[in-house]
């Protein structure tokens, strides 16, 4: 709703399958998608929890217990080993430009979809 009225919104998502960012990419007109990679080794350091190591099946991890779909094209990686700084972050994502897409017409689709309904009938 907020995006419509053309105000940028930012989410955090975890998105495990590739089917809700093709629907994100799909409904928002600009969709920008960060994608922030890091190696298992890294995780497994920070991991204060013991959620990387712990074999519980209430525990289960994409990534680790089974397979993720990670982002097929995703806009900006953002590679969060501590290689590079937040500000380096911040400036990747202010200097990246999104790929617009065609407008999407929340109040079109919806009257196509109502008059193709009506005609059916």
């Amino acid at each position: 709703m907020l995006s419509s009225q053309g105000i940028n919104v930012i989410i955090c998502t975890i998105s495990m399958f590739n089917e809700i960012r093709e629907w994100n990419r799909y409904n928002f007109e600009y969709y920008i998608e960060i994608f922030l990679d890091v190696s298992m080794e890294v995780l497994r350091t920070r991991d204060k929890r013991g959620m990387y190591l712990s074999t519980k099946p209430q525990d289960e991890l994409p990534g680790l217990h089974y397979e993720a779909e990670f982002p097929k094209e995703p806009d900006i990686i953002l590679n969060t080993d501590g290689s590079i700084s937040v500000q380096e972050c911040i400036e990747k994502i202010l200097n990246t430009s999104y790929r617009q897409k065609n407008s999407y017409n929340k109040d079109l689709l919806y009257w196509n979809e109502s008059m193709s309904l009506s005609l059916a009938d």
